[in-house]
Parts: C-alpha cells; sequence; structure tokens
C-alpha cells in the first residue's frame, strides 16, 4: 500500500523555505552593514579635515574610529571566503586588488603634482599611509589566510592578535613602509572574519535581548566620548594601526593600550552587528556597491580642501555648518554607491584572469 502521509513533504518544504528565509537575511544584512560601514569610512575621513579645529568633529571621529575599520575588514575577510575556498585559490583577485592600490595611488600622484601643483609630490610604491593601504592590505591578507587556512582558528586568532600587539613596539615597522602596521595590526579582524559562519549570525540576530545591550553599551561610548573626548584624542594613534607606541608616547604600555582596543573595538563592532535591520531596507541596494564608493571618495574630499569650499559653506551657515558638512559628507557616499560609478571597477574585479594565470 502506498503511504500517503505528506508531513515529511511537508516539514521538508518548511525547512526548504526556512533556509532560504535565512539566506535572504544574511544578504540583507550584509549589505546593510555594509553601506553603514562605508558610509561611515566616508565621514570619518571628512571630519578628520576639522579635528584640529573643532569639538564635534573630534568627539565624531574618536567615535567611528573606535570600530568602523575593525569591522569593515571583518566583513572583507567574511567575504573572502569566495577567494580562498574551493579547490583553487583565486589568484586573480590578489592581482586585481593590488592594480587598484596601484591605479589610486597613480590617481593621488597626478592630483597632488598635477593638478594641484606640488611640486613636492612624490610617487613612493612602497610607503602609504593613505586610504591606497587597505587596497594592498586585502591582497597581502588574501595570501596570508590561504596559506595559514588549515591551521585551527583558535590559534591563528591568538597568534595574529599577539603579533598586532607587539609590532608597535618596533618603531621601524610603523614607517608606512608596506603599510606592514596596519596589515598586521588589523590581520585578527580580517581573519576573524573568514572564520565566521552564516549560521553564527542567524543565531546573533534572532537574540532580541541582545540588541537592547548593544544600544545601551553603543549610548554609554558615546557619552562617555561626548564627555571626555577632548582627554581621550590623544589616543587616536591606536585607532589607526599605524604608529609605534613610542611616537604615541606609551613605550612601555602601549601593548596594554592596543589589547584593549582589540577589546572595545570588538565590543562596539559586535553591538553595531546587532542592530543592524536584517531585512530588505531602502538603501539595502547600495550595499553591494561599496568598492566605488572606497575608491573614489578621498579624491573628491582632497579637490574639496584644496579650493577651499569650506570657506564658503562656513560663510554661507555660519553657525551650523558643521551639520551640513556632515550631511554632504553622507550624501557624497551615497551619490559614488550609484551605478554609474560602478562600471569600472565591476569590470576590472571582473577579469577573468584565472583562465590566464592557471591552465
Amino acid at each position: 500500500m502506498l503511504n500517503c502521509n505528506t508531513k515529511p513533504l511537508k516539514d521538508l518544504e518548511k525547512n526548504s523555505n526556512k533556509l532560504k528565509m535565512d539566506e535572504e537575511v544574511r544578504i540583507f544584512f550584509w549589505d546593510n552593514l555594509k553601506i553603514l560601514l562605508i558610509v561611515l569610512v566616508v565621514v570619518g575621513h571628512s571630519v578628520d579635515f576639522y579635528t584640529s579645529t573643532s569639538l564635534m568633529m573630534k568627539d565624531i571621529y574618536l567615535f567611528i574610529y573606535t570600530f568602523h575599520m575593525p569591522l569593515f575588514i571583518f566583513v572583507s575577510g567574511y567575504f573572502s571566503k569566495t577567494v580562498l575556498d574551493g579547490k583553487q585559490f583565486r589568484i586573480a583577485k590578489v592581482i586585481l586588488y593590488f592594480f587598484l592600490y596601484f591605479l589610486l595611488k597613480l590617481c593621488f600622484f597626478v592630483l597632488n603634482r598635477y593638478i594641484f601643483g606640488d611640486a613636492s609630490t612624490q610617487f613612493n610604491f612602497f610607503v602609504e599611509g593613505g586610504p591606497p593601504w587597505y587596497l594592498f592590505a586585502m591582497s597581502v591578507w588574501l595570501c596570508i589566510s590561504y596559506v595559514i587556512q588549515n591551521i585551527k582558528p583558535v590559534i591563528v586568532i591568538c597568534f595574529s592578535i599577539i603579533i598586532g600587539v607587539l609590532v608597535g613596539y618596533f618603531e621601524i615597522v610603523t614607517v608606512d613602509l608596506f603599510s606592514l602596521s596596519r596589515i598586521l595590526v588589523f590581520f585578527p579582524f580580517f581573519i576573524s572574519g573568514y572564520y565566521f559562519k552564516g549560521k553564527d549570525l542567524i543565531k546573533i540576530l534572532k537574540c532580541r535581548w541582545l540588541k537592547w545591550l548593544s544600544l545601551i553599551t553603543l549610548t554609554i561610548v558615546f557619552v562617555i566620548i561626548f564627555i571626555y573626548g577632548q582627554d581621550i584624542y590623544h589616543f587616536r594613534g591606536f585607532f589607526t594601526g599605524r604608529n609605534s607606541y613610542i611616537s604615541l608616547g606609551k613605550p612601555v604600555f602601549g601593548g596594554i593600550y592596543r589589547f584593549l582596543f582589540y577589546g572595545l573595538s570588538t565590543i562596539i563592532s559586535l553591538a553595531i552587528m546587532y542592530i543592524i535591520p536584517n531585512g530588505r531596507i531602502f538603501i539595502t541596494k547600495f550595499g553591494n556597491r561599496t568598492l566605488q564608493v572606497y575608491f573614489i571618495h578621498y579624491l573628491v574630499l582632497l579637490v574639496y580642501q584644496h579650493y577651499s569650499l569650506d570657506i564658503y559653506l562656513m560663510k554661507v551657515f555660519p553657525y551650523n555648518w558643521e551639520i551640513i558638512y556632515l550631511c554632504l559628507a553622507v550624501g557624497l557616499a551615497f551619490v559614488l554607491s550609484l551605478k554609474i560609478f560602478e562600471f569600472p571597477f565591476k569590470n576590472i574585479m571582473g577579469l577573468k584572469l584565472d583562465k590566464i594565470l592557471v591552465k
């Protein structure tokens, strides 16, 4: 006799729908998180021009830099699975990031030397302290992760944190040569992102009480920075990852401060992740076009500063120019996220170098 019990089929369909919903949640979540982070990258670089003259800009800078690059790099590590996992290492992606690094450095050189007329500008391929460093670091992080991917995650993470702490004691490493200091300091976040699993995200998103705890945590951090920002600001060098402890005035206990930075960044990053919407919202569609924003935005900011456009802004809005400026920075991030700016980067990152490099 045929078994007409359809319950197993219904359970299978239910589980299939649940898996599909979970996958959509993950996609929407990551896109929402990525667009938030790239906006913070633009705002962070924008306010840095005024941290010496504006207390408001200084506080915003401190709050953003406590977590935005660690979390940005964590997300980069999470999406590196497509490059690292599988039968063959996708060396093409390493080369393409390296090419974008060279291209962005070239853009900065041409802009400063030939458009702004700064004759002192030199093209030094091996030294980088500005935005291009991240593109070079991506190439290095992918290679390192591929080499060590068979080592137990707990060993890799612990060892990378130790190196990140110790590198600050070697001043020769922290002179932006090959962006080595930043590469080593931020690598724990990249490799943690690589080890992070989608199923872990679903568990996190279902913990409603953690969202309230996250809001409380972020509020406390923001209030502390608002009240004690002037006193905390001289620790900004620990947030950038490029300075030696001697240059930061902490030659002995600098390692402790960096270790505390790791902890603070992790706590705030988790808090940010807990409050990110996991459904489709109006900004979700911009989340897969962050590379173009990162590449272009600082070039625009340099033009803005070079031609002193801020003077006009201050004249027109003498009492609330800071708010207007922040709105312009957020607007810049979304404008650069438009599809019109996507074409060259989509084509560069889509180049099929694997067919050429690997037979």
